[in-house]
């Protein structure tokens, strides 16, 4: 057999294998019992694939949203925004607090957004994780950051200069 016959079986085997363990990632990934709620946002674990607003770790810690309105317009305004996000469904909602599902696109990975309104404060604490694998590669993070755009670009908050 010719170089390019073996190349293309371990490349064939390769990404067969490659999907095989995604797949099995996604099917283990169970759902977390330890979200939050009216008892406030956890903080994250230490493997590097979340942020969270009320973790003090740098790595891992995220800026509160503003909330310079009322528990229900913000509750109102955060099902507006993630409505508007892929792949994403509203699983759970107390009061004040938001917990959201955002699957991948190609494996289908479920990471976990959860919103706590805390109108007195005038702040929306945010928390993003995966429930698989070891590195987000910063997938959490931006999504909140860009979730963060939409939201003062809605309520004609300006970022920092």
């Amino acid at each position: 057999m010719s170089l390019w016959v073996h190349v293309l079986i371990v490349a064939s085997i390769s990404l067969a294998s490659f999907c095989a363990i995604m797949f099995i990632l996604r099917i283990v990934s169970p759902h977390p019992a330890h979200l939050g709620g009216l008892g406030g946002l956890h903080a994250c674990s230490n493997m590097p694939n979340a942020v969270s607003s009320v973790d003090p770790r740098p790595s891992f810690h995220i800026a509160p949203f503003e909330c310079p309105i009322s528990e229900e317009s913000a509750s109102n305004l955060l099902d507006i925004l993630m409505a508007g996000q892929p792949r994403t469904m509203l699983v759970h909602r107390d009061g004040p607090y938001l917990h959201f599902e955002c699957r991948s696109l190609i494996f289908r990975f479920i990471d976990d957004v959860e919103f706590l309104i805390d109108a007195p404060n005038s702040l929306v604490e945010i928390r993003s994780a995966s429930r698989a694998g070891h590195s987000d590669i910063g997938v959490n993070r931006a999504r909140m950051e860009r979730l963060r755009q939409q939201w003062n670009d809605l309520l004609k908050i300006k970022g920092p200069a």
